[in-house]
């Protein structure tokens, strides 16, 4: 299957390209700015970029934006209208183009022979150079490999921003570089990366210096049990892909300096990956502090974080709602009550009595009562 990235120069014209691309040996990644196209090359293992359709500036740009970040490996192959000039897009560093319009079935013959003609990055071009996906072939792979083939290469990785590169001379890996590292400590930082994408470009290293004295085979058995150790120590931790936040509703901890700087560049969500990246501390170090500063709920997932934060914002809403009603509900209205005044008599002075006159029936009166009893009671 053939991954290809789609640069959209325009908005809802997805649907023009299922129809095209949909139901075919594709897998599609359809894309409007230039930031998704890095972050979709830095993650997968893409085989073509398609410009549709194509603007002459626009294909210029993403060009030499592929270039900037090492992807100029990468075909591009404009899709082109009827009113473009052939020659103002042959005049481009392009694999091919496609004129439209075209009948699906004519569409993709071309395509396909376009893929064929300008091969996969899954394979290897006229200089040697070889590329592919993490996912495919890790790091400690891909050393022994380049070790069989005894070769002067360099291994360039890349996840995202984050980029690498390993040295090797004949075979032998002699130094390593990964922002302000080099030698093992670069190595140690690049040799465990799940994701991401690789290139083994061909290179003369004859005036390099051997940086890394240790043979490939002693490097390999060090990095193994680096990656065992972090296993293991993400077996009770989020996976290196998924992102984890710092939670804003816990404070007042004591931290050490490496958990500060952990809490620090989690402000923002981060993969797990990413924090050992930007971290230049030891990686099990980092997972050790992380565990930690989870287990006291000062990290989290990121999920889990903004459900937290959700649900205390409501809360709070809530919270100030009742309060807001109780505070109506006491203000009860006072009212003034005036009584008469009453004195109580002196012992002296009679008191008022309440007479009741005794009940006298007539004869006729007591006759009928006494008649309804006995009715009553027959």
């Amino acid at each position: 299957m053939y991954d290809i990235l789609v640069y959209m120069t325009e908005v809802g014209i997805e649907q023009e390209i299922r129809l095209f691309l949909e139901d075919e040996d594709f897998n599609i990644h359809m894309v409007e700015s230039f930031d998704d196209v890095i972050e979709i090359c830095g993650q997968e293992m893409v085989d073509l970029v398609l410009v549709w359709p194509c603007e002459v500036d626009a294909t210029k740009d993403l060009i030499t934006l592929l270039s900037a970040h090492h992807f100029d490996y990468l075909p591009v192959v404009p899709i082109v209208d009827s009113e473009i000039p052939a020659g103002d897009i042959v005049a481009l560093p392009v694999a091919d183009f496609i004129r439209l319009p075209k009948s699906k079935a004519v569409f993709l013959k071309i395509l396909k022979n376009v893929l064929s003609d300008v091969g996969s990055q899954r394979g290897t071009n006229e200089n040697g150079d070889w590329a592919g996906s993490l996912d495919e072939y890790n790091v400690i792979d891909l050393i022994q490999m380049i070790e069989i083939n005894e070769q002067d290469v360099e291994l360039c990785i890349r996840y995202n921003d984050f980029a690498g590169k390993i040295y090797f001379k004949k075979g032998k890996l002699i130094d390593a570089s990964f922002q302000d590292k080099t030698g093992m400590a670069a190595l140690d930082k690049l040799a465990f990366w799940p994701k991401g994408h690789f290139q083994i470009r061909s290179v003369n290293l004859d005036d390099m210096p051997e940086n890394i004295q240790r043979g490939n085979q002693e490097i390999l058995i060090s990095q193994v049990k680096k990656v065992f150790k972090i296993e293991s120590l993400l077996s009770e931790l989020p996976g290196l892909t998924e992102a984890v936040m710092r939670n804003p509703l816990v404070s007042g901890q004591k931290l050490t300096p490496l958990q500060k700087e952990i809490v620090d560049i989690c402000q923002k969500p981060l993969t797990v990956l990413a924090v050992l990246l930007k971290i230049s501390a030891a990686n099990e170090d980092i997972l050790s502090e992380l565990k930690v500063l989870m287990q006291s709920g000062m990290i989290g997932r990121r999920n889990d974080i903004e459900l937290l934060v959700q649900l205390e914002a409501e809360k709070s809403g809530l919270g100030k709602l009742i309060d807001s009603m109780s505070s109506i509900f006491k203000k009860k209205t006072e009212f003034d009550f005036t009584y008469a005044d009453y004195e109580m008599p002196e012992e002296d002075q009679p008191r008022a009595t309440l007479e009741i006159p005794p009940v006298s029936l007539t004869q006729e009166e007591n006759g009928q009562i006494i008649e309804k009893l006995e009715t009553f009671f027959k």
